[in-house]
C-alpha cells in the first residue's frame, strides 16, 4: 500500500480519508516512535509543497560534512559533500563509507546489542553509541549509524532514538558541527519516517530495507504485473 505507489508512480500514496489512527500514547500495540510525532488533521485538496513546483523557494539538496561558523565565512564552508537528495541509495552509502574526499574518513557505529542483555543492555548500548560517536568525531568527518547487524540474536535500537541521543550528545560536547550524521536503517520505510529523522538531525538516510524490497519486486516482475493491473482498473 505504501511502497508500490512510490515505486510505480514516483509519489506518495494518497487516500480519500483523513488519518483516524488512535494516538500513539493511547495505543496498546507498541507503535514505532515515529507515530508519536503525527498530528491528526483533515485531509484537504491543497497540494503539498515540493521541490518541483516550488523549486524557487525549496530544494532537497543538502551539503554534508564539517562546517564552520556561518558568522565568520571561510573556504571550508564550500568544501563539503553535496547531495541532491537526503535519501541515498545503497551504492551511494558504500561510496560515502569509503570516501577520501579532502582526506575525510567515515566511521560506522553498530546500534544493535545482544538480545540476551535485555533492558540493561539497551541502556548501556545507547550510552556507548554516544561515547563512540564523540570519540569518532575527533578523527572522522562522517559518522554512520547502522542497524545492518540486526538479527535473531541482536536487537537494534530504534534509529530515531539512536539519532536523537547522538545528535544532542554531540551538541553538548561541541562536536556536532564537525561531522555529518548518516543513517543506514531498515526501520525507515514511510515518508513520515524520513521527515522525522531529518527533523532530528540526520544529514542523509539510506533506507536499505525499502530499497532492497523495491529491487526484489522488480526482479520478480511484480512491479510490471501491478502496473498492468492498475492500468486495467483505470480503463
Amino acid at each position: 500500500m505504501l511502497l508500490m505507489p512510490m515505486i510505480n508512480n514516483k509519489k506518495e500514496a494518497l487516500g480519500s480519508m483523513g488519518n483516524d489512527i488512535p494516538l500513539a500514547c493511547l495505543s496498546e500495540f507498541s507503535p514505532l516512535l515515529y507515530e508519536y510525532f503525527k498530528q491528526l488533521f483533515a485531509q484537504v485538496t491543497n497540494p503539498p509543497i515540493d521541490p518541483f513546483r516550488e523549486k524557487v523557494v525549496m530544494s532537497l539538496q543538502c551539503p554534508i560534512g564539517p562546517e564552520d561558523n556561518i558568522l565568520q565565512p571561510s573556504s571550508k564552508q564550500v568544501h563539503r559533500l553535496w547531495l541532491k537528495n537526503p535519501v541515498i541509495s545503497i551504492a551511494d552509502l558504500e561510496v560515502i563509507k569509503l570516501t577520501k574526499h579532502r582526506n575525510w574518513a567515515a566511521h560506522v557505529i553498530d546500534i544493535t546489542f545482544p538480545a540476551s542483555e535485555g533492558i540493561p543492555g539497551f541502556l548501556n548500548k545507547l550510552k556507548s553509541i554516544c561515547e563512540e560517536a564523540n570519540n569518532a568525531a575527533r578523527t572522522n568527518q562522517i559518522i554512520i549509524l547502522s542497524d545492518r547487524h540486526a538479527g535473531p540474536d541482536r536487537v537494534p535500537i530504534s534509529i530515531l532514538l539512536a539519532l536523537g541521543a547522538t545528535h544532542h550528545h554531540l551538541i553538548e560536547t561541541r562536536s556536532r558541527m564537525k561531522v555529518a550524521l548518516v543513517l543506514e536503517t531498515g526501520e525507515a520505510r514511510e515518508v513520515h519516517h524520513i521527515c522525522v529523522l531529518l527533523g532530528y538531525g540526520a544529514d542523509a538516510i539510506c533506507p536499505y530495507l525499502a530499497l532492497e524490497l523495491a529491487s526484489s519486486l522488480r526482479d520478480q516482475g511484480i512491479l510490471r504485473v501491478v502496473t498492468e493491473i492498475s492500468r486495467g482498473w483505470k480503463c
